[in-house]
């Protein structure tokens, strides 16, 4: 297999290599050196952009030193209002494997393996003055992919986490910690009536029908809860990819004309799909299996 190469361009050169599908747009709002290795953000009131850094994940390919203190949460601004992120300020810093932010109430919460932290400045700058523990068994630093991340404010006014069962709830000033059922395991997110969703390494998209202020929402098992939203699994890769996550499963492989296996995931590409999601049942189709938008080089 010849792999074409996919070299490191300048971000102005990488916007250019992105194929978009028609009605959007791609613009650049901050890049290296102004923001580092971001894994997860947070938008607070005044429009700036709260950023998770975890720059201690796989410094090789063993994996030796994630566990040193150089992760850090940055505050980035938009000074002049051009649309840009042009400042960035390092609001706490000595953080091993941050995962996890949202903007709560006058402070920030943040994940850090095994707490989560509520971080504020009492002075009203951008500099850390206060870390209060919230709870010291949210998740583990044992896989970094495979434990609660999310930290997601819902309609009900609890804050969710993918792959926890635990939740949270910030009132007149003082955290509340719930249960609920486990979803996913990397990334979450709710729609316009409060109905949760997420996915995971080898399912695109799974939701609960049921709104996350029902109860039924967090029962451990029930009608309409982990809902397989996307049915077909196929993913036309935007480049030549020889590696395939679980390729060697049977059936993972796509047999094309030829007996020639076709890689399916690639994490550069995207498949258009439309999601119709009634009151009462969502379904996802695809509106073009083959046709696909994504960074042709890189």
């Amino acid at each position: 297999m010849t792999v074409p190469p996919a070299p490191v361009v300048p971000p102005e050169e990488a916007l250019k290599a992105f194929k978009i599908a028609a009605g959007f747009r791609l613009e650049l709002v901050a890049a290296e050196p102004l923001v580092h290795e971001p894994v997860a953000l947070s938008f607070d009131a005044d429009g700036r952009l709260w950023v998770a850094e975890m720059r201690g994940y796989m410094p090789d390919v063993d994996g030796k030193g994630e566990d040193q203190p150089v992760g850090d949460v940055v505050v980035l601004e938009d000074s002049d209002g051009d649309g840009k992120f042009d400042k960035s300020t390092v609001f706490l810093d000595k953080l091993v494997l941050p995962r996890a932010i949202a903007c709560i109430g006058d402070g920030v919460l943040i994940a850090e393996p095994p707490n989560v932290w509520f971080c504020r400045s009492t002075t009203g700058g951008l500099k850390c003055d206060q870390k209060i523990l919230v709870t010291s068994t949210y998740c583990s630093r044992a896989a970094v992919e495979h434990t609660a991340n999310g930290l997601m404010p819902a309609m009900d006014n609890w804050i969710y986490s993918a792959n926890s069962t635990m939740r949270f709830r910030y009132e007149n000033g003082r955290f509340t910690q719930g249960t609920t059922r486990s979803r996913g395991q990397w990334g979450i997110t709710q729609d316009d009536v409060g109905r949760l969703f997420y996915n995971s390494n080898s399912d695109f998209l799974r939701g609960d029908l049921v709104p996350c202020y029902a109860a039924l929402a967090h029962a451990g098992k029930g009608p309409g809860l982990g809902v397989q939203i996307v049915k077909d699994q196929s993913t036309w890769s935007a480049r030549v990819n020889p590696g395939v996550n679980r390729g060697y499963q049977k059936g993972q492989l796509r047999e094309t004309a030829g007996s020639r296996p076709a890689p399916p995931p690639a994490g550069r590409s995207s498949t258009e799909a439309t999601t119709s999601l009634p009151s009462s049942k969502a379904t996802r189709s695809s509106a073009n299996p083959r046709r696909t938008w994504s960074r042709a080089a890189s």
